[in-house]
């Protein structure tokens, strides 16, 4: 096998509400994907990048995501509907087979080939990943 090690800051988002059950390992929702057979899947991934992509991890909370001519993604922390003022949510999933501590943020994700998507304060999660081809690596953040 090829060793290999993988420590970035990631920036994900999808359609879910702030409260994603793939983080609990549980199914997302029957009506995540109206248009779309994913029998057998629990989760997807826009993973082709053909053209040149961008991170900007601004700060511990906000993000921005742009792949030239396919989709730009942008996150900021969520705002309280009681104070309007941002709140900071983590998750810490010490023996998490994805993270072990995230920040939750409020993202809006724009996409037009080869997915269309347009969604507006949906799920997202900004992390530090530390993985080999052996799985996720245990350490303290």
């Amino acid at each position: 096998m090829i060793e290999w090690r993988i420590d970035a800051l990631a920036f994900s988002s999808c359609n879910c509400a702030y409260n994603c059950p793939c983080q609990f390992e549980l199914r997302p929702p029957a009506a995540t994907a109206p248009d779309s057979r994913w029998d057998g899947s629990s989760q997807a991934l826009r993973g082709r990048y053909p053209r040149r992509a961008s991170l900007g991890i601004l700060d511990a909370r906000t993000a921005r995501v742009e792949i030239a001519e396919a989709s730009e993604s942008v996150a900021r922390p969520i705002i309280s509907p009681a104070t309007a003022e941002p709140q900071r949510i983590r998750v810490d999933l010490p023996t998490g087979i994805e993270f072990a501590a995230a920040e939750i943020a409020s993202a809006s994700t724009k996409a037009s080939d080869p997915i269309l998507l347009d969604l507006k304060h949906s799920y997202g999660q900004l992390n530090a990943i530390h993985h080999t081809g052996r799985g996720a690596v245990r350490q303290d953040m």
